[in-house]
């Protein structure tokens, strides 16, 4: 395989990074439709909140 053929990991990361957005807001603009935008928004606000805990006890116990 030449070096034009090759797809180097940061392409692939781009490429399910946007997947992941498009998924993202799509359920998000499908749970409006069943849910009140208030419940929604306590999710939304949480969800950094929750990843950053989550990011220091990984790093804490060092997972792998």
């Amino acid at each position: 395989m030449s070096n034009n053929q090759r797809i180097t990991p940061t392409y692939n990361n781009g490429f399910f990074m946007g997947l992941n957005r498009e998924v993202a807001y799509g359920t998000l603009t499908a749970s409006l439709k069943y849910t009140d935008a208030n419940k929604i928004s306590i999710i939304i606000t949480m969800n950094p909140i929750i990843t950053f805990v989550l990011l220091v006890l990984l790093i804490h116990f060092e997972a792998d």
